[in-house]
C-alpha cells in the first residue's frame, strides 16, 4: 500500500528521498518528509533566536554606558528579559525540531548580526582584528554545520539513558567542571579594570555554560515526541525531569557572567568570545 507505506521510502537518518518517493503520486512537493519540514522550522526558530539574542545583549551592553541610573536599569532589564525569556523559548523550539548538530552552529549568526550592528547601535569601532576573529568563529561554525552529523535518533527514555547515564558523560562533566573552576578563579582574582584575562574568563564561562545545549535538545525532543505520540511512559522516570531542570539552569546561569562581560567590555569582543565558546562546548 503506497499511501500507507510511503514514509518508508526515504531514509529517516538523512531525509534523502528515494527514486520511488520522487516519482510517487502525489508529487514530492505535496509530501515533504516531516523531518525535512522539522529541520526548516528549527532553523527558522534559531535564526530568530540569534537576532533576538543580539538585540538583548546589545541592550545589556548599552546599560553600562547609560548616562542615568534609570536609563541603565531600563536597558539592562529589557535586555535580560529578552535573553533569559524570549531567547531560550526560541532555542527550545529550535532544538525540538532539528538536531543539535545543525542548530548549534547557527549560533554563529549572532556574531554576524553583532559585528554589523554594534558600530551603529553602540558606537564601537570595528577593527581588522574584530573582523578576522568574528570571521574565523563564523567559518568554524558554518563548517561544523556542513560536515557535522545531520541525523537525530528518535527521542526516548532509552536514548536519554544512553547519553546521560554513561561514563562518557561523567568524564565530560568532570572535565567541564574543572575548567569552570579555573575560569571562576580567574574572574574572582582579576581586577575590574578592563583586564583581558578577566574578559576572556567571563566570556568563556558564559559561553561554556550556555553551550551545554544537549540538555535543551534532549528535553525538547522528548517533550515534542510525547505530545505528538501521546506516550507519557518516559515521564515515569526521574531522568527526563532532571534533564529539563538542567536545561533551565543552563539557560539562566550563564546570564550573570554574560551581563558582567557586556557591561565591562565591548560587545564586539564579548559576543564573539561568548559565541565561540558556546559552539566549542
Amino acid at each position: 500500500d503506497d499511501e500507507a507505506g510511503w514514509p518508508a521510502t526515504y531514509c529517516c537518518s538523512s531525509c534523502v528521498p528515494t527514486i520511488n518517493f520522487l516519482f510517487s503520486s502525489p508529487p514530492l512537493w505535496g509530501r515533504l518528509p516531516f523531518c525535512a519540514m522539522g529541520f526548516a522550522i528549527g532553523i527558522i526558530f534559531e535564526i530568530l533566536a540569534t537576532m533576538v539574542g543580539t538585540a538583548g545583549k546589545q541592550l545589556v551592553s548599552h546599560s553600562g554606558r547609560a548616562e542615568t541610573l534609570r536609563a541603565a536599569r531600563l536597558f539592562k532589564y529589557s535586555g535580560l528579559f529578552i535573553t533569559t525569556v524570549i531567547g531560550p523559548v526560541l532555542d527550545l523550539a529550535a532544538y525540538s525540531f532539528a538536531p543539535q548538530g545543525i542548530i548549534a552552529p547557527l549560533v554563529g549568526l549572532d556574531i554576524v548580526w553583532n559585528t554589523f550592528t554594534a558600530p551603529f547601535t553602540l558606537g564601537e569601532h570595528l577593527t581588522r582584528r574584530h573582523i578576522l576573529g568574528s570571521g574565523m568563529v563564523f567559518v568554524g561554525a558554518a563548517s561544523s554545520s556542513v560536515f557535522g552529523p545531520h541525523d537525530e535518533e528518535e527521542a526516548s527514555l532509552e536514548r536519554m539513558q544512553q547519553i546521560f547515564l554513561s561514563w562518557r558523560f561523567v568524564a565530560y562533566i568532570l572535565t567541564f567542571g574543572s575548567l569552570l573552576i579555573v575560569s571562576l578563579t580567574t574572574i574572582a582574582s582579576s581586577p575590574c579594570n578592563g583586564n583581558k584575562a578577566r574578559g576572556v574568563a567571563l566570556g568563556a564561562t558564559a559561553g561554556g555554560i550556555a553551550g551545554n545545549m544537549f540538555f535543551v535538545s534532549a528535553g525538547g525532543s522528548l517533550i515534542r515526541h510525547t505530545v505528538s505520540t501521546g506516550d507519557y511512559s518516559a515521564w515515569a522516570s526521574w531522568l527526563p525531569y532532571t534533564v529539563v531542570c538542567c536545561a533551565i539552569m543552563v539557560a539562566v546561569s550563564n546570564i550573570p557572567f554574560m551581563t558582567k562581560g557586556l557591561q565591562e567590555y565591548e560587545a564586539l569582543f564579548m559576543v564573539t568570545l561568548f559565541e565561540g565558546s558556546h559552539i566549542v562546548v
